[in-house]
């Protein structure tokens, strides 16, 4: 599919409001009120993202905007111990005005959220975007291998109620094993193929084009 795409396998995200998806290109500088844009259009009901993928970059612009909200906790918060007794001042009179503490600070974030959300840095991600996800609307369908010799590796499942197992194709397939020429060993292949499908679309959101912050 393609970003921004006006369907949905087909069907036009206009006529049917379920498959419309929440895509935003920022083109620019990351906020606070995008974030919680995006976050709005993909909560209904009880549904919201519950993962944030996005890059290492957009992570510390992400970091950067709550930077200030730590700053302005950490200048309204005393710094200073309290006043004690310290002992008689040369000319014998109590003195009770204690040096300041040794000042402390720590910088960045190990972990951070979003409403609750945990955001996660993938060295995979594309840059400039983060992506919302609910997951419970992802799905991945294994395809049944046709390669000549693959045999499909399949679990069965009681589920379902009933006297039979039901087979499941998770999409994986092995090839068994073959002798190759001019080595004593042996070697199997195993392949992987199907859909990875989103149920709702609507359930998700992306933001695209996120430069700075």
């Amino acid at each position: 599919m393609t970003l921004g795409a006006t369907t949905w396998g087909g069907l036009s995200r206009t006529t049917y409001s379920g498959l419309k998806g929440n895509y935003t290109n920022v083109a620019g500088n990351l906020t606070l009120a995008l974030l919680r844009t995006s976050y709005n259009n993909a909560t209904h009901g009880p549904n919201t993202p519950n993962v944030i993928l996005t890059t290492k970059a957009v992570w510390a612009l992400y970091e950067k905007l709550l930077t200030p909200t730590l700053s302005n906790q950490i200048a309204n918060t005393a710094l200073a111990g309290y006043p004690i007794f310290t002992g008689a001042s040369a000319n014998g009179l109590p003195n009770i005005v204690a040096p300041g503490t040794n000042l402390k600070g720590a910088q960045g974030f190990s972990a951070i959220y979003y409403n609750g959300v945990p955001i996660i840095a993938d060295e995979n991600a594309t840059a400039g975007y983060m992506v919302m996800l609910n997951t419970k609307d992802w799905g991945f369908y294994g395809l049944k291998s046709t390669a000549p010799g693959y045999k499909s590796v399949q679990f069965t499942s009681d589920a379902l109620d009933g006297v039979y197992n039901v087979p499941v194709t998770t999409g994986f397939a092995f090839s068994g094993y073959n002798m190759p020429i001019d080595q004593y060993g042996k070697v199997g292949h195993i392949i992987l193929t199907g859909n990875l499908i989103c149920a709702n679309p609507r359930n998700n959101s992306i933001l695209i084009g996120i430069t700075g912050a």
